[in-house]
């Protein structure tokens, strides 16, 4: 992956500054600043900004079994990335395909807030309370969080940062005719599932200047 990733790169580096990468007409400005955007993603290892995942989801009480696919798998990894947006460090991680999850955790102060955010891409099967309408992704609060790094954020560029979060989220509400192998067009919201998960993740990440490309 590590090696991938760098390859990708390098290569779209390579096609900017041969002037592949832009159309005719692009101002010498923009092309400035996406060639120093993308030097900055070449030093990006994915060996140095890494995570990994084990999730519970409970379901009115009670522990889901996991799915064939998922039984085959320990835990799940995806990149992360230490962003540092003035005073405030940004850890995010997670994967989206149509559909996915994201973790973020925001440092300040050398005080943390964390959230999980589930997305079912176009299935609106969820609700965070019992009057919201259905939506097909949701940022869940959570309930318990405990986070532990290694060493003390020093708000800086460069600085290696791993980490052990693990986390309870808030009860949330899931359309009880919803089945994970069905795509259906509406989904009903007469009856409700509660859902919570919990979890554990390790992470490790080198802390970076925000790009214009995070803003987005």
């Amino acid at each position: 992956m590590d090696s991938m990733t760098h390859a990708f790169n390098s290569e779209s580096l390579q096609r900017m500054l041969d002037g592949k990468a832009f159309i005719k007409g692009t101002s010498k400005g923009l092309i400035d600043s996406a060639i120093q955007e993308q030097r900055i993603l070449n030093t990006i290892r994915y060996k140095e900004n890494r995570s990994r995942y084990q999730f519970q989801n409970f379901l009115n009480g009670k522990l889901l079994d996991k799915t064939k696919n998922e039984s085959d798998l320990d835990s799940v990894g995806t990149e992360c990335g230490c962003i540092l947006d003035g005073d405030t460090l940004k850890i995010g991680m997670g994967i989206w395909i149509f559909g996915g999850f994201t973790f973020s955790i925001k440092i300040v102060d050398n005080k943390f807030t964390s959230n999980y955010w589930l997305d079912e891409h176009k299935r609106k099967i969820f609700k965070l309370n019992s009057g919201d309408t259905l939506t097909d992704n949701i940022l869940i609060p959570f309930a318990d969080q405990k986070l532990i790094l290694d060493s003390i954020p020093t708000y800086k560029s460069g600085q290696q940062l791993t980490g052990f979060l693990s986390y309870k989220t808030v009860n949330y509400l899931r359309a009880s005719d919803f089945e994970d192998w069905s795509i259906k067009d509406e989904y009903s919201n007469k009856n409700m599932d509660v859902m919570y998960t919990k979890g554990i993740i390790h992470f490790t990440c080198k802390v970076r200047q925000m790009l214009q490309r995070d803003k987005e």
